[in-house]
Parts: C-alpha cells; structure tokens; sequence
C-alpha cells in the first residue's frame, strides 16, 4: 500500500507539476496572512505546568490582588556630584510618569525624614532583635556617643551639613541608623539613605523610581507602548536638565529596568533569533548542498520544499495556538537541519539513476519507491518522538514537540510534491533548452571511509568501541542548569542586568515570595 502511495505521488507530482506548483502558491500566499497573528509567548507561567498547584495558587493571587512587578527607573549620580539636583529631577520625572494611562502608581519618595522619625521613634525599641538591642547599648555607651560627637562634627561641616541640621536635632544620638536600617518600601526591604526622602542608594550613586503599571509585563504589547511612553517623558526631563542643574552640568544617565523591560527585550530577542536561526541554518544547508551537487539551480529543490514547509506548519501554529512559546523559538532551525535530509537523500538517488540512463519519469517512480520509503519511516520515528513530548506536563516542551513533529510532517508532505514537480519543471527548460543538467553527487571522502570499515570490520568495531568508552567518562562531568537565567544569552537583557546592579547597591532584589491565607 506505501508503494503504491509512494508511486502515485510521484507521477501525479510529475505529471500535473504546473498545478502542483500553482496550488503551493496558493496557500503560500494564504499561510503568509494567517502568520501575521503569530505571536511569542515570553510568559514563563505558560510554560509550566497547568495543574501544579503551586502555579496554580501563584496565578490564583495574582488574578485577585493583581501583580508584583515593577518597572524600575533609575538615575544615575556620576562620582562626585552632590544628590540635590538629581532628586528634583526624580519629582519632575515622577510627576510626569503619574500623568500616564499605563501607570497605575508610581513610587519616588519614602517620605519626610523628620515625619519618619516623630512616627517610628516613641516606640522604635519594641521592634529591635537582640541584635538590634545590643547596637543600641553600644551607640549609648561612652565609646559611641564620642564616635557620634565626631561623625556629626564632619558632617555638619560638609556640603551637606545645611540639610543635615534638623535631622541632628530630632536624632542627636544617630538613632535612626539602628531604628530605621532599612525603610520598608512599597516593595520589599531596600538598603536606602533614609534622611533624603528618595530611594537613595547609602553611596549617593543611584537614585530609584518605583513604576507600578496597569497591566502585567506578559503582556508584550503593552510593554512596547510602556516603554515607548516612559521614555518620551525621559527625554522631555532631559531637556529641562538645565533648569535644575545649570547649562554646564552633565545629563543625566537614566535607565529603566525590571520585569517589565525584561519582558520586553526577551521578546524582541526571541524574534532576532528567529530570524537569525533560520538565515544562518538556510545559508550553510544550502551552502553544503551545492558543494555536493556542484549546481546552483537544485538548491531551488532544496529551498522551496522547506520553506513551504516551515511556513505551513508556523501559519498553522497561528491559527491553533495564536501564540507560540519562547522554547520554540529555535524549532526552525532544527526543522531546517532534519528536513534537509528528506531532499538529499531523495535527490542523491534521482541523480544516481538518471546517470545510469534512466528517464526522468521512471526514475521518480524509482526514487519515489525504494528512497521514499526509507525517508518515510525515518520521518515517522522521527515525529513519533517529538510527539512524545505530548504527554508531559510543561506546556513549553508539549507546544515544541507539537510544532517539530508537525513541522517535519508538514516538511515531508512538501518534499513529496515538490520535489518531483520542481525536477519535472527543471527538465522540461533543459528540454527546450536542447541542453541537459549536469547531474553530481560529491560524497566528501565517505565511500573511501565505508570501503575501510568494510574491508577491515572488526578494526571499526573495536575502534568504536574504544571511542565510545573513552568519552563515556567525560559524559559524567555533565551538569544540567535549572534556572531561566541560563536561557539568556549573557548581558543581552537590559532589565536583568540593571536588577543586578540595583540589588547590590539597595541590598535587596525584586523576586518575591508570595503567602497566601485562606478561609471562610
């Protein structure tokens, strides 16, 4: 039965290849509308399981009580520079972050150093661990109140010493430094210089605004509308610099960060290494497939069959799914690799029989039959294994094996079709050329390697052998990363990299820990 199905292909392939070729226009042209709605899914909740109850209690809270992400906004102090002009920059830019649709709250002030103080300290000592305890006897101890004498001295003869004055009267002793450590913000503990009012980094080198948008950073879209409105509204307080700091001070460096931007240069990174995989995969298969046909014009036999089929299966991908996720971002490239073997293997036999004189009709019928069902149950064993992936519980790796297995498929059914109607249509120029195709098949040195293994059996056997055991050791070495940082390519994310710097410098991340009580 696979016989006759493989034979019936071929003539009616060869036959009909005008239509065939039409047709395949068709739905190139169909598929290229449907692709438009494909979307990269960068949510990495959608990659995990659907029935963890841990994910589902994270999704459960979020959806009631919203999210805890952040887009952050950061401005940088060069060395040197006093604080002042760059927190009136911090009101200016958070007036104007409020005002926008996107924002539902903006956080750029911890409050009044003075207020602070008259709220925490009537009762301050009631909080403190016996850590905490034991740095207050010794910052009232003789010892610590003449440290203190000393550090308000220098302090109050600084540049600062002139803001410094009324936080002295309220807290003579240096108090604060063990009451209020660390200032609860809106989100988390951050290490901050209290006594400036603003999300101050203790080395006056980084100043912080807390964005707290409307909708959550999976959604990529509004993410490119975030951004793009956040920084219009950084380049319009650049402009008003001058105003604050004078005409010969140097802009200021302000730059966004979280999850938010994470989100939305993982997405755009997704896309690049879309188009780079498969560019980059498409030029070497097909560089190595002229240097074993030594033609220019079969390369037409290997890229039209797997485009036509990478866009069928992606177009199809959009119509079922509308979203693929960001684990199947490299799945061209390896449909490109595996499908590639379906055309070699096909023409390679076409060209072996048509330079033993075999005409072009019987010698796709031949092809079709003895290569074809070779490549048919390699195609099978390889879709039944991707297929495989169905029954895990990750969506990521179920939705990647999804689309290999059904891109192969689809890749296969293309090279059924084409493949013929594209030699077909080539022969038939050559014809009314009076010329005839100059048929080649490079095999690289590998019929010199089988006669070898051949001709001396057990030398290959025991060759093998001793290869196999002498990296079977090294294999052991091999360790397996889990975390999603060992996704991303090393410094190629904006807001990962500034979240690290702001966690060294406040002494605390964004990650949370969510805890969720319930009852009647």
């Amino acid at each position: 039965m696979l016989r006759r199905l493989l034979e019936s292909t071929a003539l009616f392939a060869s036959r009909r290849h005008r239509w065939v070729l039409a047709v395949t226009a068709v739905l190139v042209v169909l598929s290229g509308l449907a692709l438009t709605r494909l979307r990269f899914d960068t949510d990495i909740l959608n990659l995990l399981p659907k029935n963890d109850p841990v994910v589902q209690q994270f999704v459960s809270a979020t959806q009631r009580f919203g999210g805890v992400d952040y887009l952050l906004v950061a401005i940088r102090i060069p060395e040197g520079a006093i604080p002042e002009p760059y927190e009136m920059l911090v009101d200016r830019l958070g007036a104007r972050l409020e005002k926008l649709p996107e924002m539902k709250k903006v956080d750029y002030r911890i409050g009044d150093p003075a207020e602070i103080l008259e709220t925490v300290f009537p009762k301050a000592v009631l909080f403190l661990d016996a850590e905490g305890l034991a740095r207050l006897e010794q910052r009232l101890s003789q010892s610590g109140l003449e440290e203190r004498v000393g550090a308000v001295a220098r302090t109050l003869q600084s540049p600062q010493g002139v803001a410094w004055k009324e936080i002295v009267k309220l807290d003579p002793f240096g108090l604060a430094e063990i009451f209020l450590g660390r200032i609860e913000a809106a989100r988390g503990n951050l290490a901050v210089d209290w006594t400036s009012g603003y999300y101050l980094s203790r080395d006056h080198r980084l100043l912080l605004l807390l964005a707290n948008p409307v909708k959550p950073p999976q959604d990529t879209d509004f993410d490119v509308q975030l951004v793009a409105a956040v920084e219009r509204e950084v380049a319009a307080v650049r402009e008003e610099w001058p105003e604050v700091a004078g005409e010969e001070a140097p802009s200021p460096v302000i730059e966004l960060g979280g999850t938010y931007l994470t989100a939305l240069d993982d997405y755009r990174q997704i896309r690049r290494d879309v188009v780079l995989n498969v560019l980059s995969s498409t030029f070497f298969v097909l560089l190595l497939f002229v240097l074993a046909f030594r033609r220019l014009g079969p390369l037409l036999y290997a890229i039209v069959p797997i485009a036509c089929g990478l866009l069928f299966t992606f177009a199809l991908s959009a119509l079922v799914f509308g979203s693929v996720a960001s684990t199947t971002s490299g799945t061209a490239a390896l449909l490109i690799g595996l499908s590639i073997d379906f055309v070699i293997v096909t023409y390679g036999r076409f060209v072996e029989e048509r330079r033993r004189g075999v005409p072009l009709e019987p010698a796709l019928v031949i092809t079709a039959v003895s290569t074809g069902r070779g490549v048919f149950f390699g195609a099978a064993t390889t879709v039944a294994t991707f297929f495989a992936f169905v029954v895990t519980e990750f969506q990521g790796l179920r939705q990647m094996g999804l689309l290999t297995g059904l891109g192969i498929l689809l890749c296969g059914v293309s090279v059924a079709f084409l493949l013929p109607a594209l030699i077909t249509w080539s022969e038939a120029r050559h014809r009314r050329r009076a010329t005839m195709p100059n048929l080649f098949l490079h095999s690289f040195g590998t019929e010199g390697i089988m006669r070898a293994a051949m001709a001396h059996p057990r030398r290959a056997l025991a060759l093998g052998l001793v290869t196999t055991a002498a990296l079977a050791y090294p294999a052991t070495w091999l360790e397996f990363e889990e975390g999603m940082a060992s996704l991303r390519a090393a410094g190629a994310n904006r807001g990962i990299e500034l979240g690290k710097e702001i966690a060294q410098r406040f002494s605390s991340g964004f990650d949370s820990m969510m805890l969720v009580a319930r009852g009647r």
